[in-house]
């Protein structure tokens, strides 16, 4: 949550898909979900940061969930660079208030299938 009147420069929020506990070639599901509130009149980046951790199959399922208050200024920055095995399913959902302002950008790096 950024606060009523804040001005953040940057929030770095980290997504890891690990196949940490998976047997060598065995798939996993993860399915992230991340809230960002921006309270009335504040400012702020957040950066959301998906990436893989080891090697194997997986599948992320991610979704983000976004609330820009009245007068508020909210830039999202999601990046992907999971590894060439990842099927990557990502939603944003925004829900702004009077006078707000909000940019999403997404930057995919990686990946056997992104949307």
């Amino acid at each position: 949550m950024i606060r009523a009147r804040a001005a953040v420069a940057a929030v770095l929020v980290l997504v890891t898909a690990s196949a940490a506990g998976c047997r060598a070639g065995e798939a996993r599901a993860t399915f992230p979900r991340v809230v960002v509130a921006a309270e009335r009149g504040s400012r702020a980046l957040v950066v959301q940061d998906h990436v893989s951790l080891g090697a194997g199959p997986r599948f992320v399922d991610a979704v983000t969930e976004v609330r820009v208050g009245e007068g508020a200024a909210l830039e999202l920055v999601v990046l992907q660079r999971e590894s060439d095995e990842t099927f990557h399913v990502g939603n944003v959902q925004a829900q702004l208030d009077r006078d707000a302002r909000f940019a999403c950008r997404t930057l995919t790096l990686g990946g056997a299938f992104v949307r």
